[in-house]
């Protein structure tokens, strides 16, 4: 191939030598000026479509180029957003991990509060349930105990007037059979007297005597302790011109304290101590106002007949004790000086020590 010729008789090996690589085409490309000075020298021979195939070359390889760099950046970015999901996908696979064990403490803790509730209300019930045979059985033994003493009462009665006719029908025999014998003796009839006046006593006060038996029978028997009702205490005292009457209600279950009502009766001349009456009638009107805004508390005002009433109710099912502020009692209300729950026997010993005397029902 050294020695051939091409049709215009240009030796190809001189050709072959003046052809631009594509490489030299890049450098030529680029902006190389002493490539592109050499290879204008070695282009002047060159024909035509030889140039323009040499730089189609040269497109060629920048081409390839070129989509070999976009072809590693769509490979770069594509890993990118994979490596996006990925870090995704385990943030979101951590989040429903956390919000599952939330739920699951969330769950945990409703059951554990449903379960307290439900050992509560069943604790509750055994204890009504408890307190109510109780009841029942005390109610019986009352009742059984009224019967027995009913029936003693009556036997005793029975006897009694037996004795007494028995008695008197001897009486009457022994004095027929001294009339018969007429023999009659001052002794015998004063002992029959005296005999028919005592069988007499007996009959007419044995109402008395069975009360006194009674009486003394249950004194000797304890009393049943009332743990769901009302505990009434009160207190009376009087100043110069008033009488003042005050009750304190302390409503319980279980022996537990759960509403109070203080009621203070200040009785009076109607006329005379009117205008002292109507005052202490109007200060309840405004304490009435006043307590409108407090949840569980409830106040009633009454004037009649020389007599005012000031009834203040407080429900400690609803009563927010933070709420009632010095203020109310400015206003002419009772601080609760107790609490929910608290026990009736230490309420009660508390106020028996001021002065009160308490009662159940």
């Amino acid at each position: 191939m050294k020695n051939e010729e091409n049709a215009n008789g240009e030796n190809v090996e001189e050709l072959d030598k003046n052809v631009i690589s594509p490489e030299e085409v890049t450098e030529v490309i680029n902006g190389d000026e002493v490539a592109l000075a050499e290879q204008m020298e070695r282009t002047k021979a060159l024909t035509k479509e030889q140039q323009l195939e040499a730089i189609k070359n040269a497109e060629k390889v920048k081409a390839e180029q070129k989509a070999k760099e976009e072809a590693r950046l769509q490979k770069e970015k594509r890993i990118q957003e994979e490596a996006r999901k990925r870090i995704e996908a385990e943030k979101a696979k951590a989040e429903a991990k956390k919000a599952a064990e939330l739920k699951a403490k969330e769950d945990a803790r409703k059951a554990a509060e449903l379960k307290a509730q439900e050992d509560a209300r069943k604790a509750a019930e055994l204890k009504a349930q408890e307190e109510a045979r109780k009841a029942a059985e005390l109610k019986a033994q009352e009742e059984a105990r009224k019967a027995a003493e009913l029936k003693a009462q009556e036997d005793a009665k029975k006897a009694a007037e037996l004795k007494a006719q028995e008695e008197a029908k001897k009486a009457e025999e022994l004095k027929i059979k001294e009339q018969k014998n007429n023999e009659p003796t001052t002794f015998k009839r004063v002992m029959a007297a005296i005999l028919f006046i005592a069988l007499f006593a007996i009959v007419y006060f044995l109402p008395e005597i069975s009360e006194a038996i009674n009486n003394f029978n249950k004194s000797r028997m304890p009393e049943p302790v009332i743990t769901n009702g009302i505990s009434t205490c009160k207190l009376s005292r009087t100043t110069e011109n008033l009488d003042i009457d005050n009750t304190v209600k302390f409503s319980i279950i279980n022996s537990k304290l759960y509403k109070l009502e203080y009621i203070t009766t200040t009785t009076g001349d109607k006329v005379e101590d009117e205008e002292e009456l109507k005052e202490k009638n109007e200060k309840c009107i405004l304490l009435k106002e006043y307590a409108g805004k407090l949840d569980g508390v409830s106040i009633a005002c009454s004037l009649s007949n020389g007599s005012s009433t000031t009834k203040q109710v407080l429900d400690y099912e609803k009563l927010d004790l933070k709420k009632v502020t010095s203020a109310y009692t400015e206003a002419g209300g009772i601080y609760p000086e107790f609490k929910k729950n608290d026990n009736i026997d230490n309420i009660e010993s508390k106020m028996k020590s001021s002065g009160y005397e308490c009662t159940r029902s």
